[in-house]
């Protein structure tokens, strides 16, 4: 997973930051604190998207765009978002 968004990211002329899934997933479903220090070393303000893959209960995937500078966060979740996953998403976020 990591290496098919990292590629897809590689010719965007570093607008869009591919975040590694397990770092993606740690901030996202809370989890590893440890692993969110890698956004306070990343001046997330000088990429237009950040990109990566959130894995939910160990076999299903989702995808989480973070535009930082419109504030703003796109779920895509191929099963279909709820409403209740939708809401954790933004509040880890932020």
């Amino acid at each position: 997973m990591d290496a098919f968004l990292h590629l897809l990211c590689l010719p965007l002329d570093g607008s869009v930051l591919h975040v590694a899934s397990t770092v993606w997933t740690a901030i996202f479903l809370g989890q590893d604190p440890d692993k969110h220090r890698f956004l306070s070393e990343v001046q997330i303000l000088e990429y237009d998207h950040l990109v990566g893959a959130v894995n939910e209960g160990g076999f299903h995937w989702s995808l989480i765009v973070v535009q930082p500078k419109d504030n703003k966060v796109l779920y895509i979740n191929p099963m279909g978002e709820q409403n209740v996953s939708q809401q954790q998403i933004l509040q880890q976020w932020m």
